[in-house]
């Protein structure tokens, strides 16, 4: 899943993925990883909203097969912001969110 952003143009995007279509249980709340407009310092600003309490690992990838590690985010209060500072040096790159922690795995992607 996944779907093209142009960065550069400070559009909102986003993708929800639920724990339905996961199969996790126990975990009610839908994952959620969106691209927000741009900063003042032109890095691409994610937002991760999940289940408060659980560790997310974000993967960043410029063509959807090779992904490579980019920020654990510790998401203590449901949602969190980070930004990207190495989506400078390509001129499309999709990003996608792994719920790690007790082998459950879930997954959220967005460009």
């Amino acid at each position: 899943m996944s779907f093209q952003l142009d960065t550069f143009t400070n559009l909102n995007s986003s993708i929800t993925v639920t724990n339905v279509a996961a199969g996790l249980v126990g975990i009610t709340e839908p994952l959620r990883l969106a691209v927000l407009p741009l900063g003042t310092n032109s890095f691409p600003l994610l937002q991760l909203t999940g289940a408060a309490g659980y560790n997310y690992m974000v993967e960043a990838s410029t063509n959807l097969v090779n992904w490579t590690p980019t920020v654990l985010v510790v998401n203590s209060n449901g949602t969190t912001q980070f930004t990207d500072p190495q989506a400078t040096n390509a001129s499309q790159r999709f990003y996608r969110a792994l719920l790690r922690g007790a082998g459950r795995q879930a997954l959220s992607s967005v460009e």
